[in-house]
């Protein structure tokens, strides 16, 4: 009788097991980005919204000013000011009730409890996105009984997901999951304008999701019509422009959203280099010596080559997309849209890999050889973060991650993965015009 819970409704087993590893690993460590989310919930909470992105961060981590959107300022925000609370409420127990373990204040008021609380949303995303990739076989492969649950345990089970969120602390998962969400919403629901404020909710949690965007607009455009893609526009912008409002502090209030998530968020992202840490065509390139992106390479900016190289395959695949706007044909452009960014724009970081894998997911169940090419673009990701922050420290694992033959060759991997992915999805697209 106690289990029956759990035979009745699996996939809420999943996601509780699922929650339950994420939880095991929240309090062991966290990278050195949860400094900036510490101290910009703290500094949010502290001195107000208003002036936020113009103001000279206290406690600075490399970042001078913040850089990110407004979605995870107000989640650190809320993450401190539950810290407060957790504090306040620890301390009265202490002192009215004998038995309480005093030593459990001193944890409770450590910054790893801290940075814990700020790692929760991206823990609540990761299981977001499984729920949604469930939805999604579930709405795809209605016949495959299974094949739901499989989808949800190669996101809840993976370690490149989880210790991207538990142990790192990184917020990637949130605009996946907004993104996942909004383009369910879109393609299986006439509820476009909810998908567009879920769109823009995706942009507002991390800058990652612009390269998202043209799939969104040729879905909504191809369901609805340019009426809807107008709408879908316009709503959006509203949400832009509500999110960002209790920042606002001076200037022009109208253009205020789109200035500052241009200029203070967009234009700031990552480190001025042709690859962070990333195993991508650059990194093979220059192997990983700290070159400015603007830097001449055959007689142009490294940027400008990116921007070139990722056009020229993103391109294809937004027009195949376009004249066959099936729903697997969404999922397969998502993951190659991010796919190609990750590979050929510049001061791409290695965790943003992790918008791929996700899309990849329906081919992997339909396909063996895309299956293994999932599993191995998985390793290859954990690989790549291990890579950049090494925790647990194993040394002949350090060693061995970091030997220039084992980078270049993940790296060539990758490659070989990408091209089979994309000539996949040229051969299998080439189908009359249609509509969603």
């Amino acid at each position: 009788m106690r289990f029956s819970f759990f035979k009745k409704h699996p996939l809420a087993t999943l996601l509780i097991l699922g929650f339950l590893l994420r939880a095991m690993l929240l309090f062991l460590d966290y990278s050195w980005d949860v400094n900036s989310h510490i101290s910009w919930g703290k500094e949010a909470v502290t001195f107000g919204f208003p002036g936020f992105y113009e103001r000279l961060t206290q406690e600075r981590f490399s970042i001078d000013y913040p850089n990110y959107p407004p979605v995870p300022i107000y989640l650190f925000a809320v993450g401190y000011v539950k810290y407060q609370l957790l504090n306040k409420l620890a301390w009265s127990f202490n002192i009215a009730i004998p038995l309480f373990p005093s030593n459990l204040i001193f944890f409770i008021k450590s910054r790893a409890f801290l940075a814990s609380l700020l790692k929760l949303p991206s823990v609540f995303a990761d299981l977001g996105i499984a729920w949604m990739i469930y939805l999604f076989i579930k709405r795809l492969l209605p016949k495959k009984k299974n094949f739901p649950l499989v989808a949800a345990s190669l996101i809840l089970f993976n370690p490149a997901f989880f210790v991207n969120s538990s142990l790192w602390g990184q917020v990637e998962a949130i605009p996946i999951f907004f993104a996942a969400a909004a383009f369910y919403v879109v393609l299986f629901t006439k509820k476009y304008l909810w998908a567009s404020v879920l769109f823009a909710l995706s942009l507002l949690s991390k800058q990652t999701a612009v390269v998202f965007l043209p799939v969104f607009l040729i879905v909504v455009l191809k369901k609805y019509g340019w009426r809807e893609v107008v709408e879908s526009v316009s709503i959006s912008f509203f949400v832009f422009f509500i999110l960002f409002l209790p920042f606002y502090l001076r200037g022009n209030v109208v253009t205020f959203s789109f200035t500052t998530y241009f200029e203070k968020v967009l234009l700031v992202s990552g480190l001025p280099f042709v690859s962070n840490h990333a195993f991508n065509f650059w990194a093979l390139i220059t192997q990983w010596q700290n070159i400015p992106d603007m830097a001449l390479f055959l007689g142009f900016p490294f940027r400008n080559l990116g921007y070139l190289a990722t056009l020229a395959f993103i391109l294809p695949v937004l027009y195949l997309l376009y004249r066959n706007p099936a729903a697997e044909n969404v999922l397969f452009s998502l993951a190659l849209v991010v796919f190609a960014s990750f590979l050929f724009l510049t001061k791409i970081h290695e965790r943003h890999f992790q918008q791929v894998l996700p899309f990849l997911i329906f081919f992997s169940l339909k396909d063996k050889k895309v299956f293994f090419v999932f599993l191995f673009l998985s390793l290859a990701h954990l690989a790549n973060l291990y890579h950049n922050w090494s925790v647990p420290r194993i040394e002949p694992l350090v060693n061995f991650i970091l030997s220039p033959i084992t980078r270049n060759a993940f790296i060539a991997g990758i490659l070989i993965s990408f091209y089979f992915l994309f000539t996949k999805y040229i051969r299998d697209s080439r189908v009359p015009n249609g509509r969603l």
